[in-house]
């Protein structure tokens, strides 16, 4: 994630530097919090012993939905000790502290060089935390449509069109995420 990022940086401050008046667009994708749950030593320290945890037994596997029973199944979350729930959830939290800092370094750089009053910013994630192995079984796995699974962050930084602070409360999906470019480039019709 740390190459993702100077790569990302690079890339931008390359065509910035070469076509100051060319648009364009990049997609940074990061690994991070996907297994398998390693992060630097410096972020799992942070979290070591400080994340509450639950091992969830036979009875609360009782109270979940068939799709949920499959799911935790399926992913092998019954097998898992109680160390490793903990050392999974410790991880997870550590993640998202790296992923937010090598973010924030991508932000930092534009910032440095000049060129972040011209780009807009569009962060979002592919699903909440209740996916994988940090969940521990809780709901069944990511595929489980929960509230800690279905609602994901989604922010956009757009200089001089948002004002920095706006909370919508529409609903969104991110199905709106391409056709949402497409506007921003000024494309009309997605099939052209």
């Amino acid at each position: 994630d740390n190459v993702i990022t100077r790569e990302a940086l690079a890339f931008a401050l390359e065509h910035e530097d070469a076509q100051p008046e060319k648009p364009w667009f990049m997609y940074v994708s990061y690994t991070r919090p996907h297994p398998p749950l390693r992060s630097p030593g410096r972020y799992l320290r942070h979290y070591r012993d400080k994340v509450p945890y639950t091992v969830y037994d036979a009875s609360h596997y009782a109270t979940l939905s068939s799709f949920d029973q499959w799911l935790t199944d399926q992913n092998g979350y019954a097998r898992l000790t109680a160390d490793e729930i903990k050392a999974g959830r410790e991880a997870y939290y550590a993640n998202i502290d790296f992923v937010d800092d090598c973010i924030g370094e991508l932000i930092s750089g534009l910032e440095h060089a000049g060129a972040i009053d011209n780009t807009i910013v569009i962060f979002l994630t592919d699903n909440g935390p209740n996916g994988k192995r940090y969940n521990a079984g809780m709901r069944g796995a990511k595929g489980s449509v929960h509230e800690g699974g279905t609602r994901v962050p989604l922010f956009i930084r757009w200089p001089g069109k948002i004002e920095p602070g706006t909370v919508v409360k529409p609903i969104t999906a991110h199905i709106d995420v391409l056709p949402t470019f497409a506007a921003i480039a000024g494309i009309k019709n997605l099939n052209e």
